[in-house]
């Protein structure tokens, strides 16, 4: 199951995955599973975990004054899921996410991406290589 998150964090950075960061990452990044339409986050709530989509699809979207959903992203497998503004800011969510159709995901809460995934420098490549080429991915991680 992990196997994908470790081949996308070492595809997109340079420094190789100790043994030990690998044992971390799976540590860390727990498995969830996700039934058609089943909700990842709702609106009003705040983004407290970020997931990688293993197998499967999730779907960002909000619903206006009328109830019509507005589809602002669809994530597909090894990709991010997750309310960036919302992890990043511990801020409530202004959209909901669900899933587009069954669905595995590795989730790390922003407490554990805090506590252990900074130490890893291979994650922390990533994540800049993974910004610079597209400006909308979510952190694991701020900074501190």
């Amino acid at each position: 199951m992990h196997e994908a998150l470790i081949k996308f964090i070492e595809d997109r950075s340079v420094t190789p995955l100790t043994d030990h960061d690998a044992w971390l990452i799976k540590k860390t990044f727990v498995h969830k599973k996700l039934r058609k339409r089943q909700y990842f986050l709702q609106e009003g709530e705040v983004c407290k975990c970020l997931a990688f989509i293993v197998k499967g699809a999730t779907r960002q979207y909000s619903v206006d004054d009328k109830g019509v959903e507005h589809v602002i992203r669809l994530s597909i497998e090894n990709w991010w899921a997750g309310d960036r503004e919302s992890y990043v800011r511990s801020t409530p969510s202004v959209y909901n996410i669900d899933a587009w159709e069954d669905t595995d995901l590795l989730q790390v809460s922003r407490a554990e991406a805090l506590t252990q995934l900074h130490l890893i420098p291979a994650i922390n490549e990533m994540e800049r290589n993974v910004i610079q080429s597209l400006d909308d991915v979510p952190l694991l991680h701020i900074r501190r």
